[in-house]
């Protein structure tokens, strides 16, 4: 009898974890971690709706992600629970990379500016990337100045 056999044959082994299938997904799913859930849910939704504007398109959805990318910040400072608590973060950082982050976040899906003439969404892509690689260090830096430390 083979060793590696199930000892019950009605049981099956467990599914591998689930591993992105991009890597673009990779580095989106590490940049949102720094924007309320909200401002996500509400863009997407918003930008959705927008497609049926008709000429009026491309003018919604620059005041879409216009107010979005205000609305970030000001979620992360009056809302509660709107970010993870970290005991190590301030939460003056959490305003700073969510405004940072959504503007990258909605650059590298392109939204408003996939109208621009220079706009690619390879252009996006690295945005996305260098952002997710240079978050965590802008995060170190920041925490040496006495007015991002942690209020704990």
């Amino acid at each position: 009898m083979d060793d590696k056999a199930p000892k019950n044959p009605l049981e099956d082994p467990p599914p591998p974890a689930p591993t992105p299938s991009n890597p673009a997904e990779q580095y989106l799913a590490k940049i949102i971690r720094y924007v309320p859930g909200s401002i996500i849910a509400g863009y997407t939704s918003m930008f959705g709706l927008v497609t049926q504007a008709g000429p009026y398109q491309l003018y919604l959805s620059w005041a879409i992600f216009g107010f979005c990318l205000l609305l970030a910040p000001l979620y992360v400072m009056f809302v509660p629970d709107s970010i993870p608590n970290n005991k190590d973060c301030s939460k003056r950082f959490h305003v700073v990379a969510s405004f940072l982050s959504f503007a990258v976040w909605a650059f590298a899906l392109g939204g408003p500016f996939a109208s621009l003439s220079w706009y690619s969404s390879v252009y996006g892509s690295l945005a996305l990337i260098a952002a997710t690689l240079l978050m965590p260090l802008l995060e170190k830096v920041l925490m040496l100045i006495n007015f991002f430390k942690s209020e704990h």
